[in-house]
């Protein structure tokens, strides 16, 4: 099993970059997406918050998970900015 605390980088470019190429062959028709990039960080931290208090490893799994795809959600509303 690989430790992921060492490699953060690893984890988060790739998914970054998922947003930036999603948006670029699949978004030209999408909305605004910062409302929902914004809502889903808040979300996240509250489902991070929640999750560190859970026992077990089931939690925090699906809260960095549901993060991961946040990070892809920011990377498409970051291209959308720049893009227009």
């Amino acid at each position: 099993m690989i430790n992921w605390a060492q490699f953060p980088f690893v984890r988060y470019t790739p998914a970054l970059i998922a947003g930036i190429v999603a948006y670029l062959f699949l978004g030209a028709a999408w909305p605004s997406l910062w409302p929902w990039a914004m809502g889903g960080v808040g979300l996240a931290i509250l489902l991070t918050a929640w999750a560190s208090r859970q026992p077990g490893l089931t939690a925090t799994d699906l809260a960095g998970l549901f993060s991961l795809v946040i990070v892809v959600l920011l990377g498409a509303a970051l291209t959308q900015r720049f893009v227009f």
